[in-house]
């Protein structure tokens, strides 16, 4: 749901894994958790990661990323709130060396019954 909403807001391809061969502008968004509030409600936390050229490109993507899931997340329909936990912080690719930087948010999602 996550990668669908950012697809075309932000710069680059939006996946939940990343692909062989990273591209120039890229960003995985991947479910790292999260609880059941109740019948109807969860909260699941998921981590983004935003690709660059370089520190500062990977920076802006970043920004972009954030101001996006800041502002715009009501517009997923299921969606009923969002807490940033982790704003972006610089984390280098440990394979690559390429400049990226991630966070964390929990999204308050209707829940299917169980």
């Amino acid at each position: 749901m996550l990668a669908t909403f950012l697809t075309g807001r932000v710069e680059g391809q939006v996946e939940g894994f990343v692909p062989a061969t990273i591209p120039d502008r890229f960003t995985r968004v991947v479910r790292i958790g999260g609880v059941a509030d109740n019948r109807a409600l969860e909260t699941a936390r998921v981590s983004w990661t935003a690709w660059g050229t370089s520190k500062a490109d990977a920076a802006v993507a970043a920004q972009r990323v954030r101001s996006v899931l800041l502002n715009d997340y009501m517009e997923m329909s299921l969606v009923r709130g969002l807490t940033e936990i982790s704003g972006p912080y610089f984390d280098p690719d440990p394979d690559t060396g390429r400049a990226r930087y991630s966070g964390t948010v929990e999204l308050r999602v209707r829940a299917r019954r169980i």
